[in-house]
């Protein structure tokens, strides 16, 4: 349910592409891309396959742990969906795509999945196909593993042993039946809380997670993030707000122009109230941008010190089940700061500038009278 603290990064990047989306759109429409993009991977897109745009009424990104999600929802009149998610499919097959499920694009309905390795070491995607008469459902993952690409000769491309008796798995639901490697399954419970021990020997920030358990508070925060490797050197700052209440979560970034993105009754809200614009879409808890995470999905390391935004402070480590070290800086029983090393050696530093146990109601009011804009 909760991003680790180094996925947060992913997170802003994103809000800034949104902000820049929006200004852009906001002066004039503008065609949609030809490739959806999961970090260094670039997906084709519906535009691309067909020439022409279709109308989209939904995305939604979620990232938990090492798994990344993104759905996207089409819109289509009259009875061509089923023609167009083959010419989709083909040009799926041109990008390198192999069918890992049999899909059948002769009946009003249908569902598949096709995939290919990653352009990132270990990584593989795997794409679900999804239409009706209503229109039809992308979802994207990508998640640690790899595809055995059959000979092009022995390769099936399509036939008819999808069944249609009961409902088609989806990406946002329970998981398919275990040891099933060709369908798109959920990333529910796959988010680094897998038994690890709780907090309770640590003794600096006892009281800093009873806090964050309780799940209520408002964190300021100053973040840079810097990662290396042998062709390029990359770091990011951005100062945001993230508040939670009452299961509603609400991040506030000022960056270019204000944007205020709420997660409550299952939607996704981002607001850009110097505008009075907003988009909505479909979305549920696994979408948390919460950056801390809970004491029982951490493993307790020790406590030390060590300098942290110029200043020397006291911490306590913690380790996750996916080898990410954190440390929390406290000083006088006050969270200074928390420090994120991922098992590639990217470290992300969070400077916290408030830390308090209530959040405001209104950084969770959705606007009834703002336009609202389709993603």
């Amino acid at each position: 349910m909760f991003i680790i603290l180094g996925v947060i990064v992913v997170v802003l990047v994103v809000a800034v592409i949104l902000i820049i989306n929006l200004v852009i759109g906001l002066v004039g429409k503008t065609a949609k891309l030809d490739y959806f993009e999961i970090g260094d991977d670039k997906i084709p897109t519906v535009k691309l396959a067909l020439g022409e745009e279709r109308s989209v009424v939904g995305i939604n990104t979620t990232i938990s742990g090492k798994v990344t999600t993104k759905k996207i929802e089409y819109e289509v009149s009259g009875s061509n969906q089923s023609d167009d998610m083959f010419d989709y499919y083909l040009c799926l097959r041109d990008d390198g795509f192999v069918t890992l499920t049999d899909i059948d694009f002769s009946g009003s309905k249908g569902t598949g999945v096709v995939g290919r390795n990653s352009v990132d070491d270990g990584y593989e995607i795997q794409l679900q196909i999804e239409y009706d008469f209503v229109g039809y459902t992308i979802t994207i993952l990508k998640q640690p593993g790899g595809i055995t690409l059959k000979d092009s000769s022995d390769e099936t491309e399509y036939n008819n042993g999808i069944s249609d008796s009961g409902e088609p798995e989806s990406s946002s639901g329970s998981s398919g039946e275990s040891g099933n490697n060709n369908s798109v399954e959920s990333n529910s419970g796959n988010n680094g809380s897998s038994g690890v021990t709780n907090t309770g020997a640590a003794v600096l920030t006892q009281d800093i997670f009873k806090i964050m358990d309780s799940g209520e508070y408002h964190m300021k925060v100053n973040m840079t993030t810097a990662a290396s490797d042998e062709e390029i050197d990359f770091s990011f700052a951005m100062e945001y707000d993230i508040y939670l209440k009452d299961g509603m979560q609400a991040m506030i970034i000022d960056f270019m122009m204000k944007m205020r993105t709420v997660y409550r009754d299952g939607k996704t809200y981002t607001m850009y109230d110097d505008y009075e614009v907003m988009t909505v879409a479909e979305g549920t808890e696994d979408n948390s941008f919460e950056v801390t995470m809970k004491s029982d999905q951490l493993t307790y390391i020790g406590e030390d010190s060590e300098e942290f935004a110029g200043k020397t402070y006291k911490y306590d480590e913690f380790t996750n089940s996916y080898g990410t070290v954190f440390r929390y800086y406290v000083d006088g029983g006050v969270l200074k700061g928390i420090r994120s090393i991922d098992p590639g050696g990217s470290v992300t530093d969070m400077e916290i500038l408030i830390f308090e146990s209530s959040a405001p109601d209104s950084v969770f009011e959705i606007p009834t009278d703002y336009e609202i804009e389709v993603e």
